[in-house]
């Protein structure tokens, strides 16, 4: 194992990388053999023992002795199912809130140096092993439940009726193809992937290599990219005072750039991890339609497991959907197992804030430095303001409105990600004042005034009732004798409660 990590602490020398990084897309690239295997093996048991033996060699060859962490998480949830879980005193929050503690002191470990310079950082694949213990005790927790009483689809999909055995709940956790880097996906799809049920049942491999490949060339290009621009475009320039004196559209200018150079960095791992569970057939999904002739025809997807979506974080002009694009799988588990589940009271401020608290729980998720808490509350005051707009139709009129409008509308969402994600790369408070002071604190006046305005002065806008014609389309005449008949009919305007509403 020493020797394997010379080599790649040689060839990480010569692509201008670190050793760690040249580890994990070793691991990552070594899973698209084993996906070729995993083709020609139909016994569930052999694919679970296969899966989970592989992925734990992976794990052990990134982390060494530190994955014991991971592997103690995993048997103390697994004992919670199996003795705690469906009774009088099962608590699933409680069992979350536990796991969170114990990650939490991995964070500080490694926030105030509290381990040796030989010591592996587990706190990576720790992240993505909460989401997946959490939602398996969420989801079995379900299991009793009908159907009926469920509130949305993707929970009833995903509630596990049968309790788990040891060897798939491990396998889960551990799985090759997710053991270097993740990504969190539904245990209910794993058994199905495991037993070749379901969508499962007929994996087209040639389909699926072919759609792998897009997802590596897009791993590629944004390898392409970190490499040759990391060292021009950095972060930690903006904390200089040569950064300081730049005038301020190119400061604008340059923390955007040094922004889309450093998040190139995660998406190489996570297009690379996304080809490989497309490759195996992992993200595969597929769906039956009707063609106009009446012929049912299926129609292959590979999108079930999907770490980023770049295009919607890059170009959407909604921030909010630029968040749910960015790490996808992970906005998926706070959404359904956070804010629907952990967060879950009757308290009406719980209830009145439950997005607000979704966010801290993700900073806390992140880990226990000061300014992830400042960069989340900001990132809630935008996805607010997104939520009043989106409401009032805005992102609508934008779409029929000029490609000007819509690229400078583009260019403030992407502006107001970076400059908060910048921030966050900073990770000490004062370095993030230091940011913030050599941008005067532009950026952060306008959210903050513009929340004020919006959600609390003008007030959150309800859909306009009035008829609204628009941009491209023509006005329903028969619509508007309708309204003139009915105007005609009530008479009297005022004198009766029906003639008290508006016309529409």
């Amino acid at each position: 194992m020493k020797e394997m990590r010379i080599i790649l602490n040689n060839v990480a020398g010569n692509l201008n990388c670190s050793e760690d990084q040249m580890v994990l897309l070793a691991c990552i690239f070594v899973s698209f053999p084993l996906g070729f295997i995993n083709y020609f093996i139909k016994s569930p048991t052999l694919r679970i023992v296969y899966g989970l033996v592989t992925g734990l060699l992976i794990q052990f060859f990134m982390f060494e002795d530190e994955m014991i962490h991971c592997l103690g998480a995993t048997v103390f949830t697994f004992l919670y199912i199996k003795f705690v879980s469906r009774t009088p005193y099962s608590s699933p929050t409680l069992l979350l809130l536990m796991l969170i503690a114990h990650f939490s002191y991995l964070h500080l470990r490694q926030m105030f140096g509290w381990v040796n310079l030989e010591q592996k950082d587990i706190t990576l694949i720790h992240m993505v092993l909460i989401c997946k213990l959490s939602s398996v005790v969420y989801c079995y927790e379900d299991g009793l439940t009908p159907d009926t009483k469920i509130k949305n689809e993707y929970q009833r999909n995903c509630k596990i009726v049968i309790e788990p055995t040891f060897l798939e709940f491990l396998s889960y956790s551990f799985y090759y193809s997710t053991a270097a880097v993740g990504p969190y996906y539904e245990f209910a799809d794993f058994i199905n992937f495991i037993r070749l049920e379901k969508e499962y049942t007929n994996i087209p491999m040639l389909k699926a290599m072919y759609n792998s490949f897009y997802e590596l060339v897009y791993g590629f290009i944004c390898m392409f990219i970190f490499l040759s621009y990391k060292d021009v475009y950095y972060n930690s320039f903006v904390l200089t005072k040569e950064f300081s004196e730049f005038p301020y559209f190119y400061k604008l200018f340059y923390l955007n750039v040094s922004m889309l150079v450093y998040t190139c960095r995660y998406y190489i791992a996570w297009k690379f991890i996304t080809s490989v569970n497309i490759f195996n057939g992992l993200s595969y999904d597929c769906e039956e339609k009707t063609t106009i002739d009446g012929e049912v025809v299926v129609q292959d997807e590979f999108t079930k497991i999907q770490s980023a979506q770049i295009l919607k974080v890059v170009f959407n002009p909604n921030v909010k959907e630029k968040i749910e694009g960015w790490n996808h799988q992970v906005h998926l588990w706070l959404k359904y197992q956070v804010m629907l589940r952990f967060i879950s009271n009757n308290s009406s401020f719980v209830r009145n804030n439950r997005v607000m608290l979704t966010y801290l729980v993700s900073a806390a998720w992140h880990g226990w430095y000061p300014i992830y808490y400042w960069v989340f509350l900001d990132f809630f005051f935008i996805d607010r303001i997104c939520e009043v707009l989106k409401k009032d139709k805005f992102y609508e009129r934008l779409g029929h409105s000029s490609y000007i409008l819509q690229f400078i509308v583009g260019i403030i969402s992407l502006h107001a990600c970076n400059y908060l994600g910048v921030t966050f790369t900073l990770l000490k408070l004062e370095n993030g004042i230091t940011f913030y002071k050599n941008m005067y604190f532009i950026p952060n006046i306008i959210v903050y005034l513009t929340f004020i305005y919006v959600v609390y002065i003008k007030g959150e806008t309800k859909t306009n009732e009035t008829a609204r014609v628009e941009p491209g389309k023509k006005l329903d005449m028969n619509m508007v004798l309708e309204r003139d008949n009915v105007i005609k009919k009530i008479g009297n305007y005022g004198k009766n409660e029906v003639g008290r509403k508006k016309i529409k």
